[in-house]
């Protein structure tokens, strides 16, 4: 696809640029990246050992997912002693002491980021390492974009690593060895509780929170490292949407994590400016890929293949355990957004409604009347201004695939209620015109039905 496109480019380019760099506690991460890039993306035939090197190295880190050791009370105190008495901290070869100032600047940042005390001696000494790079900011100033770098780096390798993943939409055709060491570690992962530590992560590390946390330890630089700050964590939120987003794309998600995205869906609160930030476009898509039964044709609907990839069609509770969350009135934070997601459940109802398999389905009579409720609701306005006019929406080919699949396969299979649609619309503008100027307004139904037409039809 296009996106993996850019995707390599991006890497091959990042790779290059760390190829030179070393120390410390933000090295493994940077590590990690590098050699997958070289296993998935370059494909290297050698690169499968360090590979399966690196992944067993760093098995903990992506199990846990940017969650690093607490603080400990007697690190802290080593750490507060090596004035005088010399530590050995993992993987140095020698024991060291430290000015009072380094002490005391590692026990400051060890406060800012909830950070093990020996982690963050390892990053203060990788920022001294570095500072030439940034002679501009200070040795504090440079372990907090270190810190984050590294995060990205880390999110950034899973990424990857869940795009090479072999599943519904494209194949990579890796060395057999590279491509069955990716599915057998992403899959540990996917048992492991990725998918809601990555919307737990969503709800908690936010731009607001984090810098927060910097400001109140003094941790903020001038207007150039604040900007720098801010980009690293918004891409950390990126990454970890996009890991969602490619994992339901190859291999839509079971009940239970489909539902937690709905969840997730609920609290997220309207945007200012009427359209979605990047991360809720792509957490939206993320729910359109698992809600998918796929392009086979019905023959083909009980083929094991198709029900391993597909739970709505493996899975028999998949269809009435979601559609009870999606079609619950409850507290949705963004109405229009409830709309979409129904919208797209809307569809796939009919969809399924042709299919022999889910004939004895009782959840499919509600499709009409789910589509009469978000029609109310000005779903077509919503997907047109707030969907398809985000700005990353045309970047990623599977999301114009997916609308563009959504509203054709709508017209296609809905084509009565698409006339009954523009019938309702020109009798109520026919109303509204003959009405005289001091009679009451027209009721709300017309602007709605008005709007939802001319978007579809735009």
């Amino acid at each position: 696809s296009c996106s993996l496109i850019r995707f390599t480019k991006s890497l091959k380019f990042e790779a290059e640029e760390m190829a030179h760099l070393s120390g410390g506690k933000w090295t493994p991460f940077k590590e990690l990246l590098h050699v997958v890039n070289l296993a998935v993306i370059e494909r290297q035939p050698a690169a499968y050992y360090d590979l399966d090197a690196q992944l067993t190295k760093n098995k903990p880190n992506l199990i846990s997912l940017l969650q690093h050791a607490p603080k400990n009370s007697a690190h802290r105190s080593e750490v507060r002693s090596s004035l005088s008495t010399a530590i050995k901290l993992p993987g140095y070869k020698t024991h060291q002491t430290f000015p009072q100032a380094f002490i005391d600047e590692a026990l400051i940042l060890s406060d800012i980021l909830d950070l093990n005390e020996y982690s963050s001696v390892e990053l203060l000494l990788t920022a001294e390492q570095q500072q030439p790079r940034f002679p501009w900011f200070s040795r504090g100033l440079v372990s907090v974009l270190l810190y984050h770098d590294g995060r990205q780096c880390l999110v950034r390798a899973l990424k990857m690593l869940i795009q090479a993943r072999d599943g519904v939409l494209w194949c990579c055709e890796l060395d057999g060895n590279v491509s069955s060491v990716v599915m057998n570690f992403t899959n540990e992962l996917f048992e492991n509780g990725l998918v809601d530590k990555v919307l737990d992560l969503l709800k908690t590390l936010t731009v607001e929170g984090e810098l927060e946390k910097l400001r109140n330890g003094r941790a903020v630089g001038e207007e150039r490292h604040r900007t720098q700050v801010i980009d690293l964590i918004e891409e950390q939120r990126n990454l970890l949407a996009d890991c969602l987003f490619y994992w339901a794309c190859q291999n839509p998600f079971p009940k239970e994590q489909t539902i937690a995205v709905l969840h997730y869906l609920k609290s997220v609160p309207p945007p200012s400016d009427g359209i979605l930030d990047s991360v809720t476009l792509t957490v939206f898509m993320t729910i359109l890929y698992c809600c998918n039964i796929g392009e086979a044709n019905a023959d083909h609907l009980t083929d094991s293949l198709m029900d391993s990839k597909f739970p709505l069609s493996s899975d028999p509770c998949f269809l009435s355990g979601v559609h009870e969350v999606v079609t619950k009135e409850d507290d949705w934070m963004n109405s229009c957004l409830q709309a979409a997601v129904q919208f797209g459940w809307t569809v796939l109802l009919r969809e399924c409604s042709n299919w022999e398999a889910f004939s004895d389905k009782e959840e499919l009579a509600d499709d009409e009347k789910l589509l009469d409720e978000v029609v109310e609701k000005q779903v077509f306005t919503f997907l047109q201004e707030a969907v398809i006019g985000s700005n990353g929406f045309h970047q990623e080919e599977y999301f114009v695939r997916r609308v563009h699949w959504l509203v054709t396969t709508f017209i296609s299979m809905m084509p009565l209620k698409i006339k009954e649609l523009q019938n309702r619309c020109s009798e109520e503008v026919g109303l509204a015109a003959r009405r005289p100027a001091n009679r009451a307004q027209p009721t709300k139904t017309t602007p709605t039905n008005k709007r939802a037409m001319e978007s579809l039809l735009l």
